[in-house]
């Protein structure tokens, strides 16, 4: 079969999408719910991630552990004691000193995963005419300035996360913010991103806080409760017709 990365006639392997070490790990006994645009899945265990055996080679695979892994270690690393505090209120976290290429480099690699990936929890994420322009930048090792597939990394607020947040994982979608195309994305330990897939620069309101090459990291901190997530999956629960909707995060009494 023939590798979507790098074109040729090799044997493909279960690539990961999201990497096994971002993905929602549940400790207690019983089956994880992975929520998606169409399905609601019901694993017999908790799984390592979604995995796709239509896209890599294991060669090409590889080119993407050093970010894969990169991103597992800064995002799960000890971040609690750097937030940043605004009126008395813990805003963000703030990591000074980061490798953007990496980091970058994992999240175009991942809305490219995701992009070409035939199984249905992606089906969401479809980026069309840039898919050839990702995919370049991934052989070239091309991080792209700030404005290339800017990226703004967020954590669910304190509340959510002891609500069980990390039990289970929402689907990627797209959305629009000022008129322009982000897709977002959801990890393990209550992390999430957005990513630009638009030409036309980032919004004002957004350029503080995206990944910047020689600035710090900033992973903006927000709230469950009345956040367009909870709008997305209150609108897929009602599509599918379900009475008594499951929270992706384990936090029921915020969907009314």
């Amino acid at each position: 079969m023939i590798c979507k990365l790098c074109g040729k006639d090799e044997k493909l392997i279960n690539a990961h999408i999201i990497p096994g070490s971002l993905w929602p790990h549940r400790k207690q006994k019983g089956k994880q719910k992975i929520y998606s645009s169409i399905n609601i899945y019901y694993p017999k265990r908790s799984p390592k991630g979604i995995y796709d055996n239509s896209i890599l080679c294991a060669n090409c695979e590889n080119r993407f552990s050093p970010w894969d892994d990169y991103a597992q270690l800064l995002l799960l690393g000890d971040i609690e004691d750097k937030y940043i505090l605004e009126h008395g209120k813990k805003v963000c976290f703030e990591i000074k000193d980061y490798d953007y290429s990496k980091l970058k480099l994992f999240f175009i690699s991942l809305l490219w995963r995701a992009s070409v990936s035939t199984h249905e929890f992606f089906q969401g994420v479809k980026v069309n005419k840039f898919e050839n322009q990702l995919k370049k930048m991934i052989i070239e090792n091309d991080p792209g300035d700030e404005d290339s597939f800017s990226v703004l990394i967020g954590r669910w607020d304190d509340a959510a996360i002891k609500g069980g947040i990390g039990r289970g994982i929402l689907s990627p979608w797209k959305r629009r913010f000022f008129g322009i195309n982000y897709f977002s994305f959801y990890f393990g330990f209550g992390f999430a991103a957005t990513i630009k897939v638009d030409s036309r620069p980032v919004p004002k309101l957004f350029r503080r806080g995206i990944l910047k090459p020689n600035n710090p990291l900033y992973i903006y901190i927000f709230q469950l409760s009345g956040s367009e997530e909870i709008k997305h999956i209150q609108k897929i629960s009602e599509a599918q017709k379900i009475k008594n909707i499951f929270c992706p995060f384990g936090v029921r009494s915020l969907i009314k």
